[in-house]
């Protein structure tokens, strides 16, 4: 799992209940590198300045993530291998140069690391890769060594929905109603579309949040 993943499993975001799914799996081992702890250490802190998690929070998010370390609930793997026998670089330069791809040096060694993790398991129906970043996630799709997860994957509250994927924290705008100088009423509609909507089942969610999220959704491991 990429560092969003790591930091996701210790406190309140949309797909944690997917993330708490695996890590109580029975016999589940997460697996990362080295380098995203220093990711989750910069993701605490944004959380910390947009007023998400408090100081007290933080710091029972690094004590539980530093137990599961030491008891290797979460196995770290050494990040340097990657670098130095550049297979992160050839990823880079593979997914980095297509369109619309915005893929970074830390997703070549997220994906490395599962690509040569991949060839050491003897079942590799049950590796999964989880991320919530969309072109590291398009990236390792491409791949049959591994299963790719996207945490966010949700079914809006609808068990007819298999899989969708949301666009976190997204809020519609209502429509707005009003009065001219005449008192003749003018509705104005807003432009944007409905992006947390299944038009299949008509499943919709207006607003994407943690604490109103409805999905039943549960990954089959």
């Amino acid at each position: 799992m990429d560092a969003n993943a790591l930091a996701r499993l210790y406190f309140p975001d949309i797909g944690k209940k997917n993330l708490d799914y695996i890590h109580r799996y029975p016999n589940s081992q997460e697996i990362t590198i080295e380098y995203a702890l220093l990711e989750v250490y910069s993701i605490l802190s944004k959380c910390y300045n947009a007023k998400i998690l408090s100081a007290s929070d933080i710091k029972l998010v690094l004590t539980e993530l530093i137990r599961d370390c030491v008891s290797k609930k979460i196995l770290l793997l050494d990040s340097k291998p990657y670098i130095v026998l550049r297979k992160a670089k050839r990823l880079l330069f593979l997914h980095a140069t297509n369109p619309g791809m915005t893929f970074n040096s830390a997703d070549a060694l997220y994906l490395a690391a599962c690509i040569d993790f991949a060839s050491t398991v003897n079942n590799p129906d049950k590796l999964y890769f989880v991320t919530s970043d969309r072109p590291l996630y398009n990236a390792a799709k491409t791949y049959s060594q591994f299963k790719t997860f996207h945490f966010w994957t949700c079914n809006l509250g609808n068990s007819y929905v298999n899989e969708f994927i949301p666009v976190k924290l997204y809020k519609e705008i209502p429509e707005k109603v009003r009065m001219c100088k005449d008192g003749e009423k003018i509705v104005i509609r807003p432009a944007s579309v409905k992006k947390n909507y299944d038009p299949s089942t008509k499943a919709h969610c207006p607003i994407c949040e943690i604490g109103i999220c409805p999905t039943t959704y549960s990954i089959a491991l």
